[in-house]
């Protein structure tokens, strides 16, 4: 499954680079240093995930882990705990305030979708909301424009699962936005912007064979250096538990 960006621009265009990048290499290979250098860290934020089930806006706390581990917290305007999801590369628990079982299985996209409304595998679900786009391999070699519109550079490929997929990147290896079609001509979008010293303080994925619309506004970001034990999520004792079964693609 793929996803994508897109970046709202202003009426005036960036000034052409005086000695444009015309490697794609170089810049993929930027990206993906500034990617590996990641480490966990904490973040506030404000959602807003527009959906077909409807509009829902709040509070949350995550934990990120590049490595394969993400906590998120949403909590009410008195800062009440209204749900918590875990997930690593074996399991995921996901339990609501009220809810008459908590959520248990293994951590395939189709059981995260569940609760993190991304569309998205694990590891690409923690990099997404670091600001960084999925990867797919590609079934072409990438072409490479600066985009006016954009302040950043333009790269193009076939993916070798099917249909398109473009990467905006400036030069310094901070990707800013990302577009993706699948076989089926199905379009997935990722916008990133509010950039500070390299990462993104406003992060938008958007789906549209999902119909979902997902905006996260950071309020702080830190590094994280926690035990196991703070990340782990646990059914609350007497709350029946309901296994999720991982169902293969379709």
């Amino acid at each position: 499954m793929a996803l994508g960006l897109l970046l709202a621009c202003g009426a005036g265009l960036h000034a052409l680079p005086e000695r444009p990048v015309t490697d794609p290499s170089l810049l993929l290979a930027r990206m993906s240093e500034r990617k590996a250098a990641l480490g966990p860290v904490f973040v506030s934020a404000r959602v807003e995930n527009y959906s077909a089930e409807g509009v829902a806006k709040g509070r949350i706390t995550m934990l990120l882990d590049p490595t394969g581990r993400i906590r998120v917290d949403a909590w009410s305007p008195s800062d009440s705990l209204l749900a918590a999801l875990y997930a690593d590369r074996n399991f995921f628990t996901y339990f609501e305030r009220g809810a008459p079982e908590c959520i248990t299985g293994g951590p395939c996209r189709a059981n995260l979708d569940r609760v993190l409304p991304l569309g998205l595998d694990l590891l690409d679900a923690i990099a997404a909301l670091q600001g960084f786009p999925p990867e797919r391999p590609a079934a072409s070699a990438w072409t490479i424009a600066f985009d006016r519109r954009v302040g950043a550079y333009r790269m193009t490929s076939m993916a070798a699962s099917g249909g398109t997929q473009s990467i905006w990147v400036r030069e310094d290896g901070v990707p800013v936005r990302a577009e993706y079609s699948d076989a089926a001509g199905r379009r997935y979008r990722m916008e990133c912007s509010d950039i500070r010293n390299g990462r993104p303080w406003q992060i938008r994925l958007v789906d549209d064979a999902g119909k979902r619309d997902v905006t996260f506004r950071f309020r702080s970001l830190e590094a994280a250096d926690l035990p196991v034990e703070e990340w782990v999520v646990t059914c609350p004792d007497g709350l029946p538990i309901n296994k999720l079964k991982c169902e293969a693609p379709q």
